[in-house]
């Protein structure tokens, strides 16, 4: 755990670990706290099963990772009189350094997960009951499916949504969706190139992407 949190721009701390070599880890009351006190992250439990043959060949496959009741919390607001003189000491003196694991395949399965965002205005999004299920394979291929159960932002209301996304050699593609949002419909689909500045999404065609919302 010192070397972890020496590594990164915050702190990682938990309340349990254990590791079986047929149950697979898990890991109880993690939490993560950035440095400039932007970030907070808290997740009740992560649980995952590692294929451990796949370590032999240089590589590590997770398999099925689940990460339970995870807490988001970003704050881009500018920061009030708040920043601790132990933080920036911390900051000055600590030197990050990449961690790099060689994952070959992992999946990730979010359960009731909650996302609160503050942007630099002060305005705060909200997205609630996150279940979403996300696969990571070799050759720069990722699918998932992302939902939740509902989202509020600047006076609109979003229902329960899911969203079926892929990622294929940096081509990022989005599914046709709908969304119900104060009582009208919020509708969507789109693609992007990841390794284009700045990356533009783009729906594949004409589509009316709001209908009967009220404001």
């Amino acid at each position: 755990l010192a070397e972890i949190n020496s590594s990164i721009d915050g702190e990682i701390d938990f309340a349990g670990l254990s590791i079986s070599w047929w149950k697979g880890v898990k890991v109880t009351d993690i939490s993560f706290n950035d440095i400039a006190g932007r970030v907070s992250v808290k997740v009740k439990r992560l649980a995952t099963k590692p294929h451990y043959g796949s370590i032999l060949t240089g590589s590590l496959s997770l398999g099925e990772t689940e990460i339970f009741e995870p807490r988001v919390e970003i704050n881009l607001a500018p920061p009030q009189v708040q920043q601790r003189r132990s933080q920036e000491g911390k900051a000055a003196a600590k030197e990050s350094r990449p961690i790099a694991l060689p994952i070959k395949r992992i999946e990730v399965i979010v359960k009731d997960g909650n996302l609160k965002v503050t942007d630099r205005g002060g305005e705060t999004a909200e997205v609630a009951g996150i279940n979403s299920k996300l696969t990571i394979l070799p050759l720069s291929i990722s699918s998932g499916k992302l939902g939740f159960t509902k989202a509020e932002y600047m006076g609109l209301n979003f229902g329960p949504t899911e969203v079926d996304v892929q990622i294929e050699n940096g081509l990022l593609r989005i599914a046709p969706f709908s969304s119900s949002v104060n009582n009208g419909q919020f509708n969507f689909a789109g693609e992007a190139d990841l390794s284009r500045k700045p990356t533009l999404l783009e729906t594949p065609g004409p589509i009316q992407i709001v209908k009967g919302v009220q404001i």
